[in-house]
């Protein structure tokens, strides 16, 4: 049975738990390398587990995003910052709060097209306040009059309070920081699992693979496979926990 299966891209970077010194994840991806002496060798490498929850990973999709964002928000000029908070319902929990402000959110963006006869561009981020309930933070590419904001949210049932004001470019990286604070922590203001909590218009946040697809995903943990090829590795490497980040095996001579 062969080691590996085929699998998108990723970002190869090991992450270890705060508490234990553990990596956060076992799974590991494969390729093959031609060295500088003529070798050909299999390259394992143990990848992230990817999750907001994890104490490096965590910070480094922060980090990703932020830098995503703030790239998106020059570029297009959405230095309009806009916020909607969503009035109570005592009926509502927070699954369903989420569903409805995003569902307002939707019904808000007909109203642009209906008043400035084209979709506006946006970003949008929802998280939630010190009293539990959900709002959104959008940056916006044009001058929107906030009495009418107002009127239309309150209509469509999101309430009569709204906020908008335009960014200067000193403003837009802290500004950033800001509607990102909550995103790789695990407390009172988070949102249900498996909500989203950002958007944009269609292509303004799309990610560039970090590294090239000619990495295959494999079967078995990278210690599993390190046992496996224990005897036939010339090469590996090692954090400073002695936790395995990746080996090398060797497979033959390039003879082109």
């Amino acid at each position: 049975m062969s080691d590996e299966k085929k699998s998108p891209s990723l970002d190869i970077i090991l992450s270890i738990d705060k508490c234990n010194n553990k990596p956060c994840s076992s799974k590991a991806v494969t390729k093959r390398i031609y060295t500088s002496y003529g070798d050909i060798q299999k390259l394992f490498h143990r990848v992230c587990c990817n999750k907001w929850i994890c104490h490096r990973c965590g910070i480094i999709k922060k980090q990703q995003l932020h830098s995503l964002m703030l790239s998106a928000i020059k570029e297009n000029d959405l230095t309009r910052f806009l916020t909607l908070p969503l009035k109570p319902n005592p009926n509502d929990d927070i699954e369903a709060q989420c569903k409805k402000i995003k569902k307002y959110w939707s019904r808000l963006r007909q109203e642009f097209a209906r008043k400035y006869k084209a979709s506006i561009l946006f970003i949008w981020i929802l998280e939630r306040k010190k009293d539990g309930m959900p709002h959104l933070h959008i940056f916006v590419d044009r001058f929107i009059p906030q009495r009418w904001v107002s009127r239309k949210w309150n209509k469509i049932g999101g309430g009569k309070i709204t906020h908008i004001r335009k960014l200067r470019e000193s403003e837009l990286s802290n500004r950033v920081d800001y509607v990102l604070k909550h995103f790789n922590t695990w407390d009172r203001y988070n949102l249900p699992i498996g909500t989203r909590r950002y958007g944009s218009s269609k292509g303004l946040l799309k990610k560039q693979d970090s590294i090239s697809s000619d990495w295959d995903f494999t079967c078995g943990t990278i210690d599993e496979l390190y046992e496996k090829y224990r005897e036939e590795v010339v090469e590996e490497k090692r954090d400073e926990f002695e936790n395995l980040i990746s080996f090398s095996i060797f497979e033959g001579q390039n003879l082109q």
